[in-house]
């Protein structure tokens, strides 16, 4: 199995580009396949920002928090890398005003792998904004309570692989899903990295998943803070977001 590991290939996220640019063009009834991602863009496209909530899918609900949450990451390198220029205090609270109210509506949804990783990958900005604007962010209670939270989501992202590898054979549709919230569970725990690469590997050796064995060679950049003593290394290891997200779009489809 020929594996492409350069941690710059786009490939993933070229072809979920050309997706939804397609679904885009389409009324949410066209695709029945893909009823869910179609109406939730179409909700996000109008920039209804209440909308959904009346909106019975669960299915709707996370893939409008996926397009958004894909949405605001893109704009957080540019805001908080310490090689960006300093930006006004006032765009960074309105990144954190957005991606807080994607937390807010991903905590009120029921637990899934999906669920648990944009709980992670929230949780996780929300931590790298608010460091951003105050160095002591993390000798606060709410940086306790955001960090207890990643560690539960990493938890259940952990639980329920050993579960799906401990079966006698590992389906490769369960190896892409398993895929993305791992890689999110490894960049929110680097303490627990050399684990979540193992689990990685295998699942990419057992469930014949070249994205698995990627994810092993990269690892995302997580000090976004803005520090004199810190700068942002482009070493291939910086690895955004949109690489998570674009996976958690395409899986999403694999509900059916």
């Amino acid at each position: 199995m020929t594996v492409n590991l350069d941690v710059r290939d786009r490939t993933w996220i070229t072809h979920t580009e050309g997706f939804l640019a397609i679904l885009r063009q389409q009324s949410p009834s066209t695709h029945a396949s893909f009823a869910s991602l179609a109406c939730a863009l179409s909700i996000v496209n109008e920039r209804d920002e209440d909308g959904h909530r009346n909106v019975p899918s669960i299915e709707v609900q996370k893939n409008i928090a996926i397009l958004r949450l894909r949405s605001l990451a893109s704009r957080a390198p540019l805001l908080l890398s310490p090689a960006a220029m300093k930006p006004r205090q006032l765009e960074v609270l309105k990144l954190r005003r957005d991606v807080k109210k994607i937390h807010v509506d991903v905590c009120l949804m029921q637990p899934d792998l999906v669920v648990h990783t944009l709980a992670i990958l929230t949780a996780s900005l929300l931590i790298d904004i608010d460091m951003y604007l105050k160095s002591t962010f993390d000798t606060t209670n709410q940086y306790g309570k955001l960090s207890k939270f990643i560690r539960n989501a990493v938890e259940e992202i952990q639980a329920e692989a050993v579960v799906l590898l401990d079966r006698a054979s590992l389906s490769t549709i369960d190896a892409i899903r398993l895929s993305g919230p791992l890689y999110a569970a490894m960049t929110a725990t680097p303490d627990r990295k050399s684990s979540f690469r193992a689990i990685l590997w295998r699942i990419g050796e057992v469930g014949k998943v070249p994205s698995a064995f990627r994810l092993v060679s990269i690892y995302r950049y997580t000090a976004l803070k803005r520090t004199n003593e810190t700068k942002a290394e482009d070493n291939g290891e910086n690895v955004k977001y949109e690489d998570v997200l674009a996976g958690l779009i395409i899986t999403s489809q694999l509900n059916g």
